[in-house]
């Protein structure tokens, strides 16, 4: 026989019935209503649960934190609403969207504002692409970059200063920087034809002025920070070298053009010397001629060129331990404009090709003309010396041996060499009879005094 419900009993059981249906039917809610958090609240669903008309979280706007845990990763997806921050990997976002790690994209495009890579390294994977439309890239680390293209196509214009720190370079031209006489310079432009391997320096004004090329030499340790320092004797103020592939490396240098400082510089007070240096057979370049800072030309002691089609020649080679300077035409003759062979005056002029050679004592012809004639015909002037010849070539040796050495006596009939002057008193040509009369010669230079 069943049993029977008091009232109470049957009241508590349709209670129960009545929770069991809002129950299941509060859980059917749930899989397809939002659900509404309050700033401290929790709401819990089942898994793989849909949403079908979103999720709204912090509705209220308060200043409460939001967290995505990962597999490993406690801030896979943090939202920092107290600042109004996203962060990917990270539970402190320093910027509106920050991401701890990799970021790999397709395409970044259309972006406002600045992109300023902290540090770490923002790469743009093969096939990707960064575009930034009118703004700017602002560069915290390092940037590597295969190419830059305008996005129109046209050329990309800088409208502002551009600086490349001091021990960084710019190669035009090539991936990697060439080195020339072990030197790799910061700035090169490189290539295998005219285009590509030419620099041009143009200015186009309605006006004389044309472009320029400057070299600025200071001994000032820091780089134009408003403190000078002056240039000193023997500094190089500038150079432009040719270094070349002799089939081991480009190392050697062919040639060599100079400015240097040649005397003791004082503040606006400088003295400029151009040198021109040439290998000659070698792998280095030598000194062979200078131009000096008071306009003087001046040719290093070198040997007989060789004959150059529709080209004379005008060196210097020694001829009794003294530099001489010759001519030397098309035609093969050889004559030296200082005319003189050890201390006595000489014109001479040989032909290469012939084997002739003209020699003429012209100290000898004037004795001889003066006697026949009676005439005085060489005029001897002094004015005050701007150096004792002893002194220069007390200077010239104390150049190369750094030691002053003494000068000694020598005969008279000893400093023409195998050719001693016979002076009478008939003959008196008073110039040469002083000249003459004391000759010294400096032991070391082996020059003898005029």
């Amino acid at each position: 026989m069943p049993a029977v419900l008091s009232q109470s009993n049957k009241f508590v059981a349709s209670l129960a019935l009545v929770l069991a249906v809002l129950a299941i039917l509060f859980a059917v809610a749930l899989r397809s209503t939002p659900c509404a958090l309050a700033a401290s609240g929790s709401c819990s669903v089942g898994d793989n649960e849909t949403f079908a008309s979103g999720i709204t979280v912090n509705e209220d706007g308060d200043d409460s934190d939001t967290r995505f845990e990962g597999d490993t990763n406690a801030n896979l997806l943090y939202l920092d609403s107290g600042n109004d921050r996203i962060g990917i990997g990270t539970a402190s976002p320093a910027s509106l969207f920050d991401v701890n790690g990799a970021l790999t994209a397709t395409t970044i495009d259309g972006m406002i504002g600045s992109v300023t890579p902290a540090a770490g390294t923002f790469t743009a994977l093969v096939g990707t692409s960064l575009s930034v439309s009118d703004n700017n890239i602002t560069n915290v680390a390092d940037i590597a970059l295969d190419s830059i293209t305008a996005d129109d196509g046209s050329t990309i214009s800088v409208t502002d200063d551009t600086f490349w720190a001091n021990g960084t370079g710019v190669v035009i031209g090539h991936t990697a920087q060439a080195a020339a006489n072990g030197t790799v310079s910061e700035f090169q432009v490189l290539g295998t034809g005219n285009q590509d391997s030419s620099l041009i320096i143009g200015r186009w004004s309605n006006d004389s002025t044309g472009p320029r090329q400057w070299f600025v030499k200071s001994r000032d340790a820091a780089i134009y920070d408003g403190t000078y320092t002056i240039v000193q004797n023997g500094d190089i103020l500038g150079e432009t070298l040719w270094a070349v592939d002799d089939g081991v490396d480009t190392v050697s240098v062919a040639g060599v053009f100079q400015l240097i400082q040649d005397a003791v510089p004082a503040g606006n007070q400088l003295d400029g010397t151009f040198i021109w240096k040439t290998a000659n057979n070698a792998s280095t370049a030598t000194e062979r001629m200078r131009l000096g800072s008071t306009g003087a030309l001046s040719f290093t002691v070198g040997s007989d060129p060789s004959t150059i089609a529709n080209q004379a020649h005008i060196y210097s080679k020694d001829v009794a331990s003294s530099a001489e300077v010759f001519v030397r035409d098309e035609a093969g003759n050889v004559t030296p404009i200082s005319p003189h062979n050890g201390d006595t005056w000489y014109f001479e002029s040989c032909n290469d090709y012939s084997g002739k050679c003209v020699s003429i004592d012209m100290e000898a012809v004037l004795s001889a003309l003066e006697t026949l004639t009676g005439q005085d015909l060489i005029t001897i002037t002094y004015s005050t010396p701007k150096i004792t010849w002893e002194d220069d070539q007390t200077r010239l040796v104390a150049e190369s041996t750094a030691t002053a050495q003494a000068w000694d006596e020598i005969p008279i009939d000893q400093k023409t060499g195998d050719r001693p002057v016979v002076i009478t008193a008939e003959s008196k040509p008073q110039w040469l009879i002083d000249s003459l009369a004391k000759p010294r010669k400096n032991e070391v230079s082996k020059k003898v005094k005029p």
